[in-house]
């Protein structure tokens, strides 16, 4: 599970299904990897937005600087948490 942060507040999550190296992509998609610095492509099997957004500060994450949250490992559980705490979602 991943989950997606603004500035300070989770704003969705999602299902990875597969991770797809760069090697294993059209030319399209290669070239827009390349261009971004990008290593892969990663296939979500469910994507989901959160309503409201939920402040990091209100979750387990609070002690945590929002900025260091990027590409930063919590656990399932707490990942669980965050989700459950939020009120609404929208699936895409």
């Amino acid at each position: 599970m991943v989950l997606f942060v603004r500035k300070d507040a989770f704003i969705g999550s999602g299902v990875i299904e597969r991770i797809i190296a760069i090697d294993g992509l059209e030319d399209w998609e290669r070239n827009l990897c390349l261009e971004n610095n990008w290593y892969c492509k990663i296939v979500f099997s469910k994507l989901t937005r959160f309503q409201p957004i939920m402040s990091v500060k209100d979750t387990s994450a609070a002690g945590l600087n929002p900025s260091v949250l990027h590409g930063a490992s919590i656990s399932r559980s707490d990942a669980l948490k965050v989700e459950r705490m939020i009120p609404a979602r929208i699936i895409i």
